[in-house]
């Protein structure tokens, strides 16, 4: 049996292709598959762009959740540390407010009326500050009455009452605390 193989090399003599595409439809089909592989390109990188997003935005999600629960635990690993702090720290803070409320309320009154006159009714643990204040220019017609509650203080002057209570202050101060660490 003998094959022949025909040679692809040479070009028969009068064998010339028949052109089935003129050059104008050659560049149309070129220009849409262009366009097309384009088109399918930037669906494509859209498509790994929104995928990318949503990656991103879930590992976002996921760090904020992180922090969140790293804050919380960190508050309430702390809390018996600050709830013990300001307990220690209350009481001092708030006899500083009431005394700083007193002083800057009794100051004021005696700006507009000098001299002052009326009773200071406090705790025996306020006396000598009200005492001190009393002794301030302008509220020299100030009287120190000491048979109050301790940690109160009430200011009857000009026909009004002003009542102070280191306790409520503290109290409101707590609870300003405890909001926090609730909020944390």
């Amino acid at each position: 049996m003998l094959v022949q193989l025909e040679r692809f090399d040479r070009v028969r003599a009068g064998a010339v292709p028949v052109a089935r595409f003129e050059a104008a439809d050659l560049e149309a089909a070129y220009a849409r598959g262009l366009s097309d592989g384009a088109g399918a390109a930037r669906d494509e990188a859209a498509e790994r762009l929104m995928a990318a997003l949503a990656e991103t935005r879930a590992a976002l999600a996921r760090s904020e959740a992180d922090r969140a629960d790293a804050r919380r635990v960190a508050v309430q690993s702390l809390a018996p540390v600050l709830d013990a702090l300001v307990t220690g720290v209350l009481p001092t803070v708030a006899r500083a407010r009431l005394q700083a409320a007193l002083l800057h309320e009794l100051t004021r009154l005696a700006d507009s009326a000098s001299p002052l006159q009326g009773v200071v009714r406090c705790g025996p643990d306020l006396a000598p500050f009200v005492a001190a204040c009393a002794g301030r220019p302008g509220l020299a017609g100030l009287t120190v009455d000491d048979s109050g509650p301790p940690g109160t203080a009430e200011a009857c002057v000009m026909g009004g009452l002003i009542v102070f209570d280191q306790q409520a202050v503290a109290q409101d101060l707590h609870r300003l605390v405890a909001e926090f660490l609730e909020g944390a």
